[in-house]
């Protein structure tokens, strides 16, 4: 996917796009206002019990309405850190 979106905006933008691929929050202070910027994050699917159960494989990844999001915290407590070795396990 995020392939697909550097090619479109990169042809509408030229070389005035980029992706950020941090979930982060963004410092829009550090941004250049002569780029325009598209911010990225992973998700997963979302089911409930009752979808699980009886929707099909096809429908599952086909008809997607609902997606999770998670921060993984860190053993100070920090919702991020850029240093894998603080993350819970």
């Amino acid at each position: 996917m995020r392939a697909r979106l550097d090619d479109l905006y990169k042809k509408r933008f030229s070389d005035k796009f980029m992706i950020i691929t941090d979930s982060k929050p963004v410092k829009v202070a550090e941004l250049d206002l002569k780029i325009a910027y598209l911010q990225l994050t992973s998700v997963e699917p979302y089911f409930d019990e009752k979808e699980l159960k009886y929707e099909s494989d096809f429908t599952k990844s086909q008809n997607i309405k609902r997606f999770s999001f998670s921060t993984p915290f860190t053993k100070e407590g920090k919702a991020r850190s850029d240093d894998v070795t603080k993350a819970l396990l």
